[in-house]
């Protein structure tokens, strides 16, 4: 009886463990199977292959006149910190709004819009038009705040 159990569930193991594809709703044999325009490669494959020559790098190194160029833009660069630029330009967003003649209570929203292009579904049964998405980006806030978390 006992010796009938265990071999119960062995059999049983066994069975569970080789239907493991099955139960596996995730389970995909394909390692890139929406390769549509690029090149199916594992992470190592592609790390080396970054070591590799290639034709952007031919092209770079047939550029004489680089070394100067590069060292053109770097003295063209503003040396200027990011967050002190992000805060000027809201400081002066903010100056321009207060010196209006009429200075409005509310700083309205920014909303943006993107194109998305007509595209069909992966069947080609259903096709989808262009259409325009909206999304606000900033907000709307009030002009005078008493505490300026943003500056």
């Amino acid at each position: 009886m006992m010796n009938q159990k265990l071999l119960w569930i062995v059999c049983l193991t066994l069975y569970v463990t080789g239907c493991g594809k099955v139960f596996n709703p995730y389970h995909s044999e394909y390692m890139c199977p929406d390769v549509y325009k690029g090149k199916c490669a594992t992470m190592d494959e592609a790390y080396e292959e970054s070591f590799e020559d290639n034709e952007l790098v031919l092209e770079r190194q047939d550029c004489k006149d680089c070394d100067k160029q590069t060292q053109k833009n770097k003295r063209e660069q503003p040396s200027e910190n990011k967050t002190y630029t992000y805060k000027d330009k809201l400081f002066t967003e903010i100056a321009a709004i207060i010196d209006e003649p009429e200075t409005p209570v509310l700083v309205p929203p920014k909303v943006s819009r993107v194109l998305i292009i007509s595209y069909t579904d992966d069947d080609e049964e259903t096709f989808f038009g262009y259409r325009h998405v909206y999304f606000i980006t900033d907000k709307p806030r009030f002009t005078y705040e008493p505490n300026m978390e943003a500056f």
